[in-house]
């Protein structure tokens, strides 16, 4: 048995185990030890809600257990009840336990203290010791024959024979609010949830059971590494082996895996605008963007009654407009990373040349050292859009004092009278704020608060700025605003406002732009009260948006340059809106027509002639289909004629403007 070496601190747990390194092509190594744990040392395991006292959203993301889940399926698994047999066989796969180290008030420090090396001797031979500084230490023993591992550490870089069958950790896991370390359960803490809970409740059932656990970290990310520069903090570590794991094994939140992604600028994008939010408009701002929705399929939509948007419609609408080469290379010249004064390294050729900017960088698998750079630029750039569009329009900055104003009032009134209905409106709250599941006899509370709730948004709040496809088309107007100001040579900076202006106009009482009633909106936006959920819908939606630009002489701040261009773009998107919805009602009434009985008889008559014989006429006389107008086309423009007519007059006295440019995008009609 090896002796217990004397140490300047306490690590009073310690754990032994296989040892091993997980590196391949010059990836980040993570260390990690395979041991196990009786079921009463996991109570030394934390989850990740344990750790950040502080409201910092990085850490916020990764606290949302499914509790229910937990104690229905998991639990029930392990051990049902005393009265009934358990199942022949059970095993549950490790679970993913992280050291990390926190401050005097539980705040997850970024990255761990200095590595020293220790070599001494023993009975038994060399021992390797590295101490993170009174957060945990690893021995190593020397084998002949053993593996070379290199370990950085404080006093240089040690290649040395190991034996990877045992090594032992040593950790000083301190109590809340001092100093130390944690064991936090980065996979698999609804396991964890359920042993706790059976250990607590039903500790006779479980008294047997030895769990296995991988202990891991990433040795390099210490305060005095060297190359410290290029070392990604703990947290990044630990939020990329969390989403690895999880989407290589199960399919979890769609929402859970943006945000804990660095593999893609959507993430970056999301993450920061949520942090954003987190900071300036506090829980209740957060409660309003869907962030941490459980069901894959839901996590793509707005989803929940109460809320302004989702992170997965943002993500999708970013991933949609930049997943091009020509959409790249404008969203590299958005972020401005081609200019000389942002430095981004991508590596050297065979001639020892600097590499350009990849095709398709930034939008996946950059490199972790680009990561805080990137972020700067998100938030220089996108992120006070996303703060305009959801917080700064009228509607939903009205909405979100309104929602402020009663979470603050109803929980202080409840206090005054010291009701019982105190304890569930705090879960109710919880339940809109965090999306926490609340207790069944919180039922009539939430019953209450959400019919009150609903007013609020439907006082506030329009339905279409609410719909995917808007929001989606929203985006796409700010990266043509964007693309027109870049080739103008005309900085951004002004653009967050130009857009909320824009919107604004649109849902101003006066002009109503999207309501369903317009004749301009049928068959373009809505097949009668239904929203068509198409690209070329989007396409029109957003030109609408931006039709608004005919007003912006009303913004003071613009330059008569911005001034003219936004002019130029109002022009160009009503006329291609023009071109579109002739299109689309063109193909709307031809396809309809044998069952529109408002037309008569004898017109659907004649159509159903002239379409049988059109395709012959064309064949036989006709080179050029292209220029071709059948009887059946004209017999169409005559009749939806009228239509067109009043639809023009409809658009013109809506957005006030009759100057227009015609032109017609090649946009796809598929559902997305």
């Amino acid at each position: 048995m090896r002796r217990v070496a004397d140490s300047g601190c306490r690590y009073d747990f310690e754990k032994r185990g296989a040892f091993g390194v997980f590196r391949s092509n010059g990836s980040i190594p993570i260390e990690y030890i395979m041991t196990t744990f009786d079921i009463n040392e996991i109570v030394r395991l934390s989850f990740a809600r344990d750790v950040n006292t502080e409201l910092n959203f990085d850490y916020l993301i990764q606290r949302d257990i499914d509790e229910e889940r937990a104690l229905a399926e998991i639990s029930q698994y392990i051990a049902s009840s005393p009265e009934k047999i358990q199942k022949d066989v059970i095993f549950l796969p490790p679970l993913l336990a992280a050291v990390v180290s926190v401050d005097d008030m539980n705040n997850l420090d970024s990255f761990y203290p200095s590595c020293d090396f220790n070599p001494k001797a023993d009975n038994f031979g060399e021992i390797y010791e590295r101490e993170w500084t009174r957060v945990f230490k690893i021995e190593n023993y020397h084998k002949n024959d053993g593996r070379i591992i290199g370990f950085s550490t404080n006093n240089g870089y040690k290649n040395v024979p190991v034996d990877i069958e045992s090594a032992k950790i040593s950790l000083n896991i301190t109590p809340n609010g001092v100093k130390g370390a944690r064991l936090v359960v980065i996979d698999g803490q609804h396991r964890l949830y359920a042993l706790s809970y059976l250990r607590n409740n039903m500790r006779e059932l479980v008294e047997d059971l030895i769990v296995p656990v991988c202990i891991v970290y990433p040795s390099g990310s210490y305060l005095t590494n060297d190359n410290i520069s290029s070392q990604p903090s703990v947290p990044q570590v630990l939020r990329s082996l969390f989403v690895d794991v999880n989407s290589t094994v199960e399919r979890v939140s769609g929402h859970f895996l943006t945000l804990l992604s660095e593999q893609t600028l959507g993430s970056i994008i999301c993450r920061e605008f949520c942090k954003t939010v987190l900071r300036e408009k506090g829980v209740e701002g957060l409660g309003l963007v869907e962030w941490n929705t459980k069901k894959h399929k839901e996590s793509l939509e707005i989803s929940r009654e109460h809320t302004i948007t989702s992170i997965g419609v943002i993500n999708s609408a970013f991933d949609d407009v930049f997943k091009t080469k020509n959409g790249v290379r404008l969203l590299t010249d958005i972020l401005g990373i081609s200019n000389q004064d942002v430095n981004f390294d991508f590596g050297k050729d065979e001639y020892d040349e600097s590499l350009p900017v990849p095709e398709y960088f930034p939008w996946r698998d950059y490199q972790s050292i680009h990561k805080e750079q990137l972020s700067q630029l998100v938030n220089n750039v996108i992120t006070p859009v996303l703060m305009s569009v959801f917080f700064e329009t009228s509607y939903f900055k009205k909405y979100y004092n309104k929602i402020k104003n009663y979470f603050t009032v109803r929980e202080q009134e409840l206090r005054v009278e010291r009701s019982n209905e105190a304890n569930y409106f705090a879960e109710v709250k919880n339940y809109y704020l965090y999306n926490k599941p609340f207790s069944e006899s919180g039922r009539v509370t939430f019953g209450n608060v959400r019919l009150e709730i609903q007013a609020l948004i439907n006082d506030a709040v329009p339905s279409f700025a609410r719909k995917s496809i808007f929001q989606k088309a929203v985006i796409e107007a700010w990266t043509i605003l964007c693309s027109k100001f870049l080739a103008n040579k005309i900085s951004l900076v002004n653009i967050p406002s130009i857009l909320t202006f824009c919107i604004d106009n649109a849902f101003d009482s006066r002009v109503d732009v999207f309501n369903e009633q317009h004749l301009y909106l049928q068959d373009t936006i809505y097949s009668g009260s239904r929203i068509k959920v198409t690209r070329s819908s989007r396409r029109q939606i957003s030109r609408l948006i931006l039709s608004n630009c005919v007003r912006v002489n009303l913004l003071d701040f613009l330059s008569d340059n911005e001034k003219n261009v936004l002019g130029t773009i109002a022009e160009s998107e009503v006329g291609g809106f023009i071109s579109q919805m002739e299109n689309d009602k063109r193909k709307a009434f031809e396809s309809s027509y044998k069952t529109n009985f408002s037309i008569s008889l004898y017109d659907r008559e004649r159509l159903i002639h002239a379409e049988q014989s059109k395709s012959n006429n064309i064949r036989k006389t006709v080179p050029d289909v292209g220029s071709f107008m059948s009887e059946f086309d004209q017999i169409i423009s005559e009749l939806i004629s009228n239509d067109l007519k009043n639809s023009y007059s409809d658009l013109s006295n809506t957005v006030a403007f009759s100057n227009f440019v015609l032109s017609v995008d090649d946009i796809q009609e598929d559902d997305f």
